[in-house]
């Protein structure tokens, strides 16, 4: 109970300083139902694939992609799940696909917050793949793969690597 009550305090401070906000828009959700779009749901699932994968490994993918990358996602839950029967595991990579489709129903934007619950499980379940694999020479390997991947997809971000630089230490000097 109190640790239910700690993580509520916030939720119930936000709402109440902005006039109970999320209150009412979950009301609407299940009274108007008018927070579901007029597109078609394959479209605003695979807008709301992309915008997962964007904000949980920084990539930019099409929306068909960022789909074939939730459903490859969920099974490597399953496999997980048979190798292990780890119902922890499989609760957790479950309510990832769950949420993202879920949250295809709704026409709010993907804003990265809003992913907030997913990522955690994500994340483990990722983890997780490499955890039990058995081979010690494959798991450096994809480590080091994945690194040196996630490295050169994110080096075009780096802006002092892209742009001129902007001479901060002149400007502190000055």
């Amino acid at each position: 109970a109190a640790a239910l009550l700690l993580f509520s305090v916030p939720l119930i401070l936000f709402d109440l300083r902005h006039g109970f906000l999320n209150s009412k828009n979950f009301i609407k959700l299940f009274t108007e139902g008018n927070v579901i779009e007029n597109t078609s749901y394959f479209t605003r699932l695979g807008d709301t694939s992309q915008g997962f994968i964007r904000h949980a490994l920084q990539l930019e993918l099409e929306p068909m992609l960022a789909m074939v990358v939730i459903f490859a996602f969920a099974l490597l839950t399953y496999a997980i799940y048979t190798k292990t029967r780890s119902k922890l595991l499989l609760f957790l990579g479950g309510s990832v696909v769950l949420y993202i489709l879920g949250f295809a129903l709704l026409q709010s934007p993907r804003h990265i917050h809003y992913f907030g619950p997913a990522y955690v499980g994500f994340y483990l379940i990722l983890s997780s793949a490499i955890m039990f694999m058995k081979d010690k020479t494959m798991i450096r390997a994809l480590g080091v793969l994945i690194l040196s991947g996630f490295a050169l997809l994110q080096l075009p971000k780096y802006y002092f690597f892209t742009q001129a630089p902007n001479h901060q230490i002149r400007h502190a000097r000055e």
